[in-house]
């Protein structure tokens, strides 16, 4: 494994070198039950990659939509993980306050979690952006699993080529086989050359500082933003969703997406031309014909999706696209 860099932050008075540091950043919603488990996997994918054998390693977290007295599923995930494994935790509440900034950490393992009653990803992304002491960073969604090799494969292959900013595993699904389900998982068995948004690697200083936080889907901002030819990716590195398990979930979910990209296209069109060239035709051939049927279903719907979606944000009605797809949440 490359050696791991040395971070450096600026700490107003000059810029110091500070102890090597691998960064995991979570955004995480007040509402989100699946933290801990995720935050199990991060730990021991962290590792099978000897991490800590050469560098520190900093977990933070951002809980969103939470006041600095109220209790939630997701902080107390965050306490329990780090009783358990003895971890110093510091909790910080960022509202009215400034915002925190690079700690170089004095421990092994450490973790600080950021409450702010404010919603948003792209909050969450500047939050956990200005605050990392690490790089590279590891950025991952809250309600995800991974392959075991997951981390140590987008390391390695971040700091294989110098010219990359983002490393990116494959999405890949879990569902326990309903027909809905099917459906929804064949487009998984395409590989898109897309960024994930639920995983990812990065060099903090080769990425914007902040994003706009009005973004609905802030890491195909982030994407098109650096530009494909600073984006790696690996395939056998995989990153695991759960799929919605109704069309009432499905709805909320794809409506979302597909309102996000409706934004990129009325508000950020010049980034658009940046766009990774997408799979052909003939990848598609590859699926057998039951997968074909599956997918002629699954553009019905996702063009229903964007249809709604399309209709909604011409009306400015954005504010309601955030509701929790429950199924989603059925580990």
């Amino acid at each position: 494994m490359p050696e791991l860099p040395s971070s450096r932050r600026s700490n107003g008075a000059g810029t110091e070198a500070a102890r090597s540091c691998v960064t995991v950043a979570i955004p995480c919603r007040a509402d989100e039950p699946g933290l801990g488990l995720a935050m199990t996997e991060v730990l021991s994918n962290c590792r099978r990659a000897a991490f800590s054998e050469a560098s520190a390693i900093e977990l933070l977290v951002c809980i969103n939509g939470v006041s600095a007295s109220a209790d939630c599923v997701p902080r107390a995930a965050v306490r329990e993980f780090c009783r358990v494994h003895g971890i110093p935790l510091a909790e910080v509440h960022v509202d009215n306050a400034p915002w925190p900034t690079a700690a170089p950490p004095r421990v092994p393992l450490s973790a600080r979690v950021f409450l702010t009653a404010f919603d948003g990803k792209a909050r969450a992304w500047n939050l956990l952006r200005g605050a990392c002491a690490g790089d590279p960073v590891f950025m991952c969604d809250a309600d995800v699993t991974f392959s075991a090799e997951a981390f140590a494969r987008l390391y390695s292959g971040l700091c294989a080529a110098p010219q990359l900013s983002l490393y990116s595993p494959k999405t890949d699904c879990r569902h326990d086989g309903r027909l809905l389900e099917r459906v929804l998982s064949v487009p998984y068995r395409v590989d898109f050359p897309n960024l994930s948004g639920q995983l990812y690697a990065m060099h903090p200083d080769r990425v914007p500082a902040r994003m706009p936080e009005d973004l609905i889907e802030p890491e195909r901002w982030l994407e098109l933003e650096v530009g494909p030819q600073r984006v790696g990716r690996d395939p056998e590195a995989r990153v695991y969703v759960r799929l919605t398990a109704t069309l009432a979930d499905f709805f909320r979910q794809r409506v979302r997406i597909e309102m996000g990209k409706i934004q990129l296209q009325r508000v950020y069109p010049h980034l658009l031309a940046r766009s990774a060239p997408q799979p052909h035709a003939s990848a598609l051939r590859k699926l057998s014909r039951r997968e074909q049927g599956a997918l002629v279903v699954y553009l019905a719907l996702r063009a229903v999706a964007h249809g709604w979606a399309w209709w909604r944000y011409r009306r400015g009605h954005v504010q309601g696209i955030w509701l929790q797809p429950v199924t989603t949440k059925q580990f």
